[in-house]
């Protein structure tokens, strides 16, 4: 049984434009796995109701994220979607298979692709999270959409869990374009150094982007905001050899690009300014 490796249609790009700056925009083209580092208030999947993108314009082909849901173009997969607790995988899957136009007997293959076949015929009130997750996914694939938006996959797994899962997600998305929203999840694991592009936000601005594998060096990088002694506070780290790069700043809140895997000099030295940390991430 053949399972749907992607969409027949034309390839589009997914272009996400600043909606107080038109003239800037971030397009994605081509086959792509991209590793998306932002706020989860800010982008992320809202259960079943679709892309959240505060202050940014997500066009998908040309198409706004509701029209290209509805034309097959793109297929969202939600960390908190909602599943019905009695049915099994084996009737949620064969359930998504017809309404993607494929036979139902492709969800046993579909639950061997993702790694779940021991789960196939339990309830999915019973069953791991990882293994709700799988389906959730699974079924965003059986779409055969060119574009799938997956919602931090490893999110609270267990290491050993997650590293299998990862595993299983690369090998089974393996030339499907994927966007991975994960916005905690170090550039350093396999799921990352899958991609072919990461990318950071801060509120709607693109403030990195890169390869995962050149980005993550050696040295753990992350947001850091922070309130009061901005000046101070910097040349603190500074002194402390720690890398930082300013991002933004008003009256009240600087923000910057840190690297460092010492996180307690940071908190050591806003105590020692005065200063408030309010974001690392």
């Amino acid at each position: 049984m053949s399972l749907p490796e992607r969409a027949t249609h034309e390839s589009h790009s997914v272009v996400l434009t600043n909606v107080r700056n038109p003239d800037t925009s971030l397009v994605l083209e081509g086959p792509f796995s991209v590793l998306v580092h932002a706020a989860p208030h800010w982008f992320g999947l809202r259960g079943d109701v679709g892309l959240t993108v505060s202050e940014m314009r997500v066009r998908v082909g040309g198409r706004s994220v509701p029209e290209a849901l509805s034309a097959g173009e793109l297929a969202l997969a939600p960390l908190s979607m909602r599943l019905p607790e009695r049915d099994t995988a084996a009737t949620y899957l064969s359930w998504a298979a017809v309404l993607a136009g494929t036979p139902s007997a492709a969800s046993r293959e579909l639950a061997a692709r993702f790694g779940i076949s021991a789960f196939f015929d339990k309830p999915l009130r019973s069953v791991p999270p990882h293994v709700r997750r799988a389906v959730c996914i699974a079924s965003a694939f059986l779409s055969g959409a060119n574009t799938l938006v997956i919602e931090d996959p490893l999110d609270g797994l267990p290491a050993d869990v997650a590293e299998e899962f990862t595993r299983v997600l690369v090998s089974a998305l393996s030339g499907r374009r994927v966007v991975w929203l994960a916005p905690r999840l170090s550039l350093a694991t396999a799921l990352s150094t899958s991609c072919t592009e990461a990318i950071w936000f801060h509120g709607p601005h693109c403030i990195r982007r890169g390869k995962p594998a050149a980005e993550s060096d050696g040295a753990d990088q992350s947001l850091l905001s922070v309130r009061g002694q901005g000046e101070a506070f910097t040349e603190r780290l500074s002194a402390d050899g720690v890398e930082i790069s300013p991002v933004s700043s008003d009256s009240q809140t600087s923000t910057w690009l840190i690297r460092t895997r010492e996180t307690w000099r940071i908190f050591a030295a806003a105590s020692d300014v005065g200063a408030t940390v309010t974001e690392l991430r």
